[in-house]
C-alpha cells in the first residue's frame, strides 16, 4: 500500500495566487489546463513543490498579440 509522505506540504490555490503574484482565477485556470498541482479525487492538490516546478517555467503574460490585415 502506498503512503504519503509525511513531510508532504500542501497549500492552498489562495497561497499559491499569493506567491506567484497572479490571481486565484488564474491559478484555477492553471489546475483547469493541468499546468498546475494534480488531480486526486475530484479536487486538485498543489505541493510546495508543484509550485516551485511551476514557478520555474517560462511564462508569457498577458494576451498574445492580435494578427494585422495587410
Amino acid at each position: 500500500m502506498a503512503t504519503v509522505a509525511s513531510n508532504l506540504r500542501l497549500i492552498t490555490p489562495q497561497q499559491a495566487a499569493d506567491k506567484l503574484g497572479v490571481s486565484l482565477r488564474r491559478v484555477h485556470q492553471f489546475l483547469a489546463e493541468g499546468r498546475l498541482g494534480q488531480p486526486l479525487g475530484g479536487v486538485y492538490v498543489i505541493t510546495e513543490d508543484d509550485l516551485r516546478e511551476f514557478a520555474k517555467q517560462p511564462r508569457n503574460p498577458g494576451r498574445p498579440p492580435e494578427k494585422r490585415a495587410g
